[in-house]
């Protein structure tokens, strides 16, 4: 494990092996490929004025469907790019980032999150350049980081939130925030159904929406329980990295989004471009416990929780289509 654990060609390798689950597989297999699929063949139809005229979808999401399938118009050829170009970000997230590349790459797959790249294309784009843009964050470079917001604006309205990333760097979270935040989660909690309102009415609304009533909870004290984990370790972490600082904030912002969840389901959409911060986060916190016993204890502890909780979504809650070939 030593020897592994942040070994970029081992971090290499298991990228590889994920990107060919997703380039291997049939178009059977993914979420509302039928549906994305109509978009592709119509985006071919139409040219690059009339796209603009279209008004279901991001143009640059338009646009990137009608330049793939004149390059081959093929639907499966479309999956393939968009599948590199999806994991792509998730990579150098990984890479750049997280102190123990097995552990990154377990919450990757168990929380679910790979399950995503195999469809919600849009998002799915948006996400990887956002990830990417991450290392833009970190250098403190303000005009790359606001242009990759902005093509993944172009891809999926909702990554324009993402812009407030910028800002979370700066924070560093004492007593008095930490009392804040709390404050905050109370205060979404009990108005969550006004915010709501207000955000469907004068700043976004998607084109399905998505009402729920009793879900999101356990996401919501998962996330609260992460955020309490990282500010008692919080001290250990930016020892360990400066830049362990971002990745605590964004899971903190999270949990306050999460509180919209409960009622609104797609606001996950949102709670995704942060919660990512838990592939790094979590590996991160593993490294800094000296105590070997200790250690040893949560790691099977979180590969056991982990794995349950992947069997749980899949069995239970997901419908996903049985994997294929292509």
């Amino acid at each position: 494990k030593e020897k592994v654990k942040q070994n970029k060609k081992y971090c290499l390798i298991i990228f590889l092996l994920l990107l060919l689950f997703l380039l291997l597989r049939s178009d059977k297999v993914g979420i509302d490929n039928d549906n994305y699929k109509r978009i592709f063949e119509y985006c071919h139809r139409l040219n690059f004025i009339e796209l603009f005229s279209y008004e279901r979808h991001e143009i640059g999401y338009k646009i990137y469907n009608k330049i793939i399938s004149l390059i081959y118009y093929n639907f499966h050829f479309f999956m393939m790019i968009t599948s590199i170009v999806s994991m792509i970000g998730v990579y150098y997230f990984i890479k750049d980032n997280s102190k123990n590349y097995m552990s990154s790459f377990l919450i990757f797959i168990t929380f679910n999150f790979y399950g995503f790249f195999f469809g919600i294309y849009r998002q799915v784009i948006a996400i990887s350049i956002l990830l990417y843009s991450i290392k833009f964050v970190n250098e403190r470079k303000l005009f790359p980081f606001l242009i990759s917001v902005f093509i993944a604006t172009l891809f999926h309205k909702t990554a324009f939130i993402f812009i407030l990333v910028y800002l979370l760097y700066n924070i560093k979270i004492n007593k008095k925030i930490f009392i804040v935040w709390i404050g905050i989660i109370a205060f979404f909690l009990i108005f969550r159904n006004s915010i709501i309102n207000i955000i469907l009415n004068y700043i976004y609304k998607p084109a399905e929406i998505i009402r729920q009533s009793g879900d999101g909870y356990k996401m919501l004290i998962m996330l609260f329980g992460l955020s309490c984990v990282c500010y008692y370790f919080q001290d250990k972490l930016l020892k360990q990295d400066a830049n362990n600082k971002l990745f605590i904030n964004m899971i903190f912002f999270a949990t306050i989004i999460q509180c919209l969840s409960t009622v609104f389901g797609n606001a996950y959409r949102v709670v995704l471009y942060f919660s990512f911060a838990m592939i790094i986060v979590i590996p991160n916190i593993i490294e800094v416990i000296k105590n070997k016993k200790i250690k040893g204890i949560t790691i099977v502890l979180i590969i056991i929780s982990l794995s349950l909780y992947y069997y749980y979504m899949t069995s239970n809650l997901i419908n996903y289509v049985q994997y294929s070939f292509l």
